[in-house]
């Protein structure tokens, strides 16, 4: 029952927190163009900052954690390359292929896993998270630009790099 509850603790001001979000919407308490602003604010702006800010303020050589970052890294790269395998048999349309494998692999980390971690293992987690996150979210983006030109409906399949 401990587990239970702590778990819920954990969850539950997220959940609250996107049906603030989806109720805001729905009651047109804030226009869909803010909503893209905001969003848009978010990603390029604060969601950067942060994890810039969480690897400044915690990093010391013992958080580095490369057994954490190699797993990681390692499991993308296997989960890329089993979609890459198997999505062409269930998915005939080329353009959607690249689409549905980026899918699979692109993780919401970065916005439920953190605050999640942080939930669990409190502050002192951001650290190793952090650095992990600087290392993965670069990988998710080089893969996603490979993938998506690969399967693109243009029939190019060129790479720039």
């Amino acid at each position: 029952m401990d587990n239970f509850l702590f778990s819920v603790n954990v969850v539950a001001p997220l959940f609250f927190m996107m049906s603030a979000g989806y109720i805001a919407g729905q009651f047109k308490f804030v226009s869909d163009t803010f909503l893209s602003e905001a969003n848009k604010f978010v990603f390029k702006l604060c969601l950067p900052f942060m994890l810039f800010q969480n690897i400044r303020t915690t990093f010391s050589p013992q958080l580095m954690n490369s057994r954490l970052v190699i797993l990681s890294s390692i499991a993308i790269l296997v989960i890329i390359g089993i979609s890459i395998l198997i999505v062409p048999l269930f998915v005939k349309r080329q353009g959607q292929r690249g689409s549905i494998i980026q899918a699979i692999y692109r993780s919401n980390f970065l916005i439920y896993g953190i605050p999640l971690a942080t939930g669990m293992y409190g502050n002192e987690a951001m650290g190793p998270i952090s650095i992990m996150m600087g290392i993965t979210v670069p990988i998710f983006n080089m893969a996603a630009v490979v993938v998506l030109s690969i399967y693109s409906d243009t029939g190019t399949h060129r790479i720039s790099f």
